[in-house]
């Protein structure tokens, strides 16, 4: 995958996500502190990002069990510290309702998809 390619699909999913939230924001069914799920989706853009150029680079090497460590290794960790985030943002905002929790894990699992269906993608690529 060519690296204008990744950005275009980035650029389309990220927009899509920010219309959907965008349109629970003026429909005010966001929780009552929304900005924790636009940084959110900044969080999930820039790891996609991060993912492209780790996946791009341990996939074009000798060693293709490196890229797939990589893969698995950034999918356990970005889990791990997704729900980090989430239980974090609950301990200092009890107040917030349960709906963020929702959405932060839509955000989540979009992002998710887009970054297998992406190393999928470089994986078939041979070096």
């Amino acid at each position: 995958m060519s690296l204008r390619t990744f950005f275009v699909q980035l650029t389309l999913l990220t927009l899509l996500v920010a219309t959907v939230l965008g349109g629970l924001h003026a429909s005010n069914y966001l929780p009552a502190q929304p900005k924790f799920l636009w940084a959110a989706l900044f969080l999930f853009v820039a790891l996609s990002i991060l993912m492209f150029a780790l996946g791009k680079r341990t996939a074009a090497g000798r060693n293709k069990s490196a890229f797939i460590s990589v893969a698995i290794g950034f999918t356990l960790l970005k889990l791990v510290f997704c729900v980090a985030i989430a239980v974090a943002y609950r301990q200092a905002v009890p107040e917030a309702s349960k709906l963020f929790a929702l959405l932060f894990l839509g955000i989540y699992v979009v992002y998710t998809i887009f970054e297998t269906h992406l190393l999928m993608k470089i994986g078939a690529v041979k070096s």
